[in-house]
């Protein structure tokens, strides 16, 4: 699934920097099965690694600056690691920034280096895809200059680093992405980061990661108001029972005794922590023994504390699980209407759920992309009636929306519709010149009106519509001379060598030699003729054309050369 985004990371990699990566790193997102906003209250997580990931290539520069190409975000920053770390209004460059800040105050020793990196979890989703950049990040500086530092204490520097960064978060995301494993959940105690795995074996039930499409920044939520008000509440609750350390200790007693005197919303937080904390402790239980149905239901009542008591939900949100709750809601009976037929639609990329009343349904992993590339055998020709080949790629993926279309066309038919419109481009485009270059600056020349003929509005709306695909990066590659092309020029190379060694034979037997004899001689060896008497002498061939007119002799072997 991930290949793809592998190839395209390493080829950028080396498109960008004229060299292979010399390490390559894949850093995954995560979900949390069950455990909300309570691994910054002492609490019990169960998350686990997903298969979205950031792809990663690094490779040491030996200066003291380092670059960084965030492939996705076009856009790129070099960093001094000489100088301080400071925050930026590029907020992206931030967690980079934040995460050699780390390094530096621990004194690893480490050189500039270059990386570029692509992913394909949805940014703004609630994936961790910052966690996902800052782990992956170190552990690929971490690999390449061998600073020997433990997975544990990489997953403790990421979630410093976003600390930096300005968002107080707790250790859940940066542990996730570093320590996830294969079909397991990782329970994690948030107080002591002890942890174990727990078998994911969801049987004949499916997880799904569904889209709300609402997107979801930490630095934008209320996320660092709530984790005030949870500390403002465990204030109260220590002073008030002074054996009690952290929510951990705590019941829904202790909460409820207090209510007077904590505000209504520090009230519902701390409520909702020591009820999540222990349904953490239940879902495990449910894991263990294949108990899914209630893994279901605390799901459920995690969702209604974070509607009502967190208040960090929202209307699609809601929207969503008040319709799979609800057996008679009036979308259930929508979606009962097509027990009949085969009922399509679209998905995003994870994990995938049906309704139970629903035939199989349609699954789109919308970042998976495909490419197509040129014919090695293609030829272009010039307006000047030369021929040039032209290495060229084109990716794309399904369009959100259009999933439907997408896979009511074959792979082969949209492979070849793309295929058409980009060697249709490029055949224009040459038609239009006397001439190309084959340096990098026409490469980028033909590759802006190449990406720039993709982003066309009337064939996005027709074209790729129709295909249910979008086109990303459309990639020129290298531009030379067509095979015939080359021959041609070679051979013409050849031959003015094997002209220039026969006028020096000639000039050496001061013109006893033919020309033409000078050039069949040298034409015999191959070119490899030492220019030396004896062996040209030996060399030259017995017959010495038609005419009779008498020339000088020539040669150690004392043959008489006739003129033409």
């Amino acid at each position: 699934m991930n290949d793809l985004l592998i190839k395209k990371t390493i080829a950028f990699f080396e498109e960008s920097f004229g060299s292979a990566p010399k390490k390559t790193v894949l850093s995954p997102g995560r979900i949390n099965i069950i455990g909300e906003h309570i691994d910054y209250n002492d609490g019990y997580v169960l998350p686990a690694a997903i298969d979205k990931i950031i792809c990663f290539a690094f490779e040491k520069n030996y200066t003291n600056t380092s670059k960084i190409i965030a492939i996705d975000l076009d856009d790129s920053f070099e960093v001094d690691l000489t100088t301080d770390m400071e925050l930026t209004d590029n907020v992206w460059t931030n967690y980079i920034r934040g995460v050699i800040n780390q390094l530096k105050i621990k004194d690893f020793k480490f050189d500039g280096f270059n990386c570029v990196f692509s992913s394909n979890i949805p940014v703004g989703s609630g994936l961790s895809s910052s966690a996902a950049l800052e782990c992956g990040f170190l552990f690929g500086i971490n690999e390449l200059f061998d600073l020997k530092i433990k997975p544990v204490d990489i997953a403790l520097m990421g979630q410093s680093a976003e600390h930096w960064v300005g968002i107080n978060c707790g250790i859940m995301d940066q542990f996730s992405s570093v320590m996830g494993q294969e079909n397991k959940v990782i329970k994690i105690d948030c107080r002591t980061l002890d942890y174990e795995y727990h078998a994911a074996n969801f049987s004949d039930y499916s997880l799904v990661l569904f889209d709300s499409n609402v997107k979801h920044s930490l630095m934008t939520s209320a996320y660092n108001e709530r984790r005030q008000q949870c500390e403002e509440g465990i204030a109260i609750i220590k002073s008030n029972f002074p054996e009690i350390t952290s929510f951990r200790d705590c019941n829904e007693q202790h909460v409820l005794e207090l209510q007077d005197v904590m505000s209504a919303n520090v009230f519902k937080r701390c409520l909702f922590v020591v009820k999540e904390i222990n349904r953490v402790k239940l879902a495990c239980e449910a894991l263990d023994n294949g108990k899914i149905e209630v893994l279901g239901k605390l799901m459920f009542e995690t969702h209604e504390g974070l509607s009502v008591d967190y208040e960090v939900s929202c209307a699609e949100l809601d929207m969503i699980v008040d319709t799979l709750k609800n057996e008679e809601s009036e979308e259930r009976k929508k979606f009962s209407g097509f027990r009949e037929i085969k009922a399509q639609r679209e998905l995003q990329a994870g994990f995938h759920w049906k309704f139970p009343w629903e035939k199989p349904i349609l699954a789109v992993d919308m970042s998976r992309m495909r490419s197509v590339k040129s014919d090695p055998e293609k030829v272009y020709t010039l307006k000047s009636k030369k021929t040039i080949k032209i290495q060229w790629r084109v990716f794309y993926g399904a369009l959100p929306g259009n999933a439907v279309n997408h896979t009511q066309t074959k792979p082969e038919d949209i492979d070849s519709r793309v295929f058409d419109r980009a060697d249709s481009f490029l055949q224009g485009y040459v038609g239009g010149k006397e001439t190309i270059g084959f340096d990098s600056a026409a490469i980028e020349e033909m590759r802006a009106a190449f990406v720039e003929h993709f982003k066309d509005a009337e064939y996005i709306d027709k074209e790729e519509r129709n295909l249910g695909i979008w086109t990303d990066t459309p990639e020129i590659i290298d531009i030379d001379e067509a095979k015939e092309v080359q021959a041609a020029r070679n051979f013409e190379q050849v031959m003015q060598t094997n002209i220039d060694l026969a006028k020096k034979i000639v000039d050496m037997f001061g013109g006893a030699i033919h020309p033409n004899d000078a050039l069949r001689t040298v034409l015999m060896s191959g070119g490899k003729l030492d220019l030396n008497l004896v062996e040209i002498g030996n060399a030259i061939p017995p017959f010495h054309g038609n005419n009779k007119k008498q020339g000088k002799k020539g040669g150690q072997n004392g043959n008489e050369n006739q003129n033409n």
